[in-house]
């Protein structure tokens, strides 16, 4: 028992996330990209629209994740995702899916695909048309 609760001290005084080995294997799923849908809105009466959605996996649930567009190769849209810690006091330290939106006004009415990236995962997906 004085092993397992040394261990826990270390990691404490360290501020890692790292909690038990039970947890190790959440460790791969961090940054994993989720339910990730991008459609074009060009319906009469406001300018094309790019929207994409999904979520990403973070640490805890007291993280915000944000997304913005990133420069790829020419023709490639990117959109970057990214996760920051919200300042909170006591949060569960469990593996949880947070929300992201994105959107482009003006966009280019000749996307076909999107690429959205995290940290550790990547997806490229078609974008659907709503007119």
């Amino acid at each position: 028992m004085t092993r397992i609760f040394s261990r826990l001290a270390a990691v404490a005084v360290a501020g890692a996330l790292v909690t038990l080995p039970a947890m190790a294997g959440g460790a791969a799923q961090m940054g994993k990209l989720k339910n990730v849908k991008a459609w074009l809105n060009v319906q009469p009466g406001s300018p094309p629209r790019l929207h994409v959605q999904g979520t990403v996996t973070a640490p805890t649930p007291c993280y915000k994740a944000t997304a913005s567009r990133r420069d790829g190769e020419a023709g490639q849209f990117v959109v970057a995702v990214t996760l920051q810690e919200e300042p909170q006091g006591m949060c569960a330290q469990v593996l949880s899916d947070i929300s992201f939106r994105f959107r482009a006004d003006d966009a280019d009415t000749s996307i076909e695909t999107v690429e959205v990236v995290s940290d550790s995962d990547r997806k490229r997906i078609s974008v659907l048309t709503a007119h």
